[in-house]
């Protein structure tokens, strides 16, 4: 026999709605390496877009529980954004000085930010078809009129993943 009892869980990735904004929240506020942000900035921004681009995860059965989040946000679009403002500054300090300029000119057109942030606990295999999820509703949006009716429409020639890691004590490299 096993120590362990097996639990089988359905999840499902709908849009997100009103009531997922404290969720949404507390999924992003950590991408800023835990420095104070607008996050609820970037929260209002994935819930604006809801039904052209963007998920939530959650299980079957249990409306109320959000276990992850998933969409793409444009820097270009979102200059107002407080929020988009800070993540900007914080992805060019981390960005080696080599590179600063190139990243700086691709932040500045037609790049997204994808957020894509998960309970500890979600199985790794929900990731592969949440990402072709996002990509085909990114595609969708570029193909119907709905896409095209936002200034800058989700024609994304780059995208931007964070990502955190661990270093190994000592080793000099790596970083956040």
């Amino acid at each position: 026999g096993s120590d362990f009892d097996e639990l089988q869980v359905d999840f499902d990735f709908v849009n997100p709605r009103e009531e997922d904004f404290h969720g949404i929240k507390l999924f992003v506020k950590d991408l800023l390496d835990g420095e104070e942000w607008d996050a609820s900035g970037v929260a209002d921004l994935i819930l604006e877009q809801s039904g052209a681009v963007g998920s939530v995860i959650k299980v079957v059965d249990q409306p109320d529980d959000l276990y992850g989040v998933v969409s793409a946000l444009s820097f270009k679009r979102c200059t107002k954004s407080e929020g988009m403002r800070q993540l900007r500054r914080f992805i060019l300090a981390k960005c080696p000085a080599g590179q600063r300029d190139h990243v700086e000119a691709a932040l500045g057109g037609a790049t997204a930010l994808i957020v894509n942030e998960r309970m500890f606990n979600v199985p790794q295999e929900l990731a592969v078809p949440l990402m072709q999820g996002l990509f085909d509703e990114i595609r969708w949006s570029q193909d119907e009129k709905a896409g095209k009716d936002v200034p800058g429409g989700y024609n994304f020639t780059s995208f931007v993943f964070l990502s955190r890691f661990l270093k190994e004590a000592g080793s000099g490299e790596g970083g956040s």
